[in-house]
């Protein structure tokens, strides 16, 4: 379906993210699923305990968090800053 949506979203008076979007609701896709998506209990505490763990460190180091997040920027932004 995105294939196709994409290959018309030149095409004059196509919406592309509207078409999308409808048909994913129609069809409950994607972030309107109604089918419950089980996590394994050992993968759900080792997502928790992952994120503490974030929490944690960037807590504990938030200029490191600041530095990150200006390299990500920049590569997003077509800019390396990984050298320096």
């Amino acid at each position: 379906m995105v294939r196709w949506a994409l290959s018309h979203q030149d095409d004059e008076g196509f919406d592309t993210e509207k078409i999308l979007t409808t048909w994913a609701k129609k069809r409950e896709r994607g972030a309107w699923s109604t089918r419950s998506h089980k996590v394994p209990k050992a993968k759900r505490n080792l997502n928790g305990e992952m994120a503490e763990a974030l929490i944690r460190f960037w807590s504990e180091n938030p200029y490191e968090l600041v530095a990150v997040l200006d390299q990500v920027e920049n590569s997003l932004n077509g800019r390396s800053s990984w050298d320096g």
